[in-house]
């Protein structure tokens, strides 16, 4: 849960911003050749998640909500104001209707430009959807 949507932030979303934060006052140890001695930049943010706020319909209710707050905490919480953040679609359930579906459209919602202007040009949703593939029988 991040900061902005009120309650206990979820410790996810401390850990997530602390392991950033971490590995970029490190960059040069973990690429001693690549970073020494140049500047340091997020480029983006990918998120791909949805599936435990799809079991539970309170959370799945309050998903568009509790994601839009994420992209605007994780962009103030690491300093990064416009940073691009890319959406990768749950589409673990295919098509089907349901709470599953309710993620989906919230994450694309968050990358509609006319609900969220502020996002217009650094929010991008992919839809997986057509990716997803019945499972293979089991192999004897």
């Amino acid at each position: 849960r991040p900061p902005s949507s009120g309650g206990t932030v979820g410790p996810y979303y401390e850990s997530m911003i602390a392991n950033v934060k971490a590995t970029l006052a490190n960059i040069t140890g973990y690429f001693p050749n690549e970073a020494a001695g140049r500047p340091v930049k997020l480029s983006g943010f990918a998120w791909h998640q949805g599936w435990n706020d799809g079991c539970d319909l309170n959370m799945t209710s309050t998903y568009e909500y509790n994601l839009a707050n994420l992209i605007r905490d994780v962009r103030l919480n690491l300093d990064v104001p416009d940073l691009p953040v890319s959406i990768g679609a749950s589409g673990m359930a295919g098509n089907e209707p349901g709470r599953r579906a309710d993620i989906v459209a919230a994450q694309m919602a968050v990358s509609d430009p006319t609900k969220y202007p502020e996002f217009v040009g650094t929010v991008a949703t992919v839809d997986t959807r057509p990716f997803c593939r019945d499972p293979s029988p089991p192999t004897p």
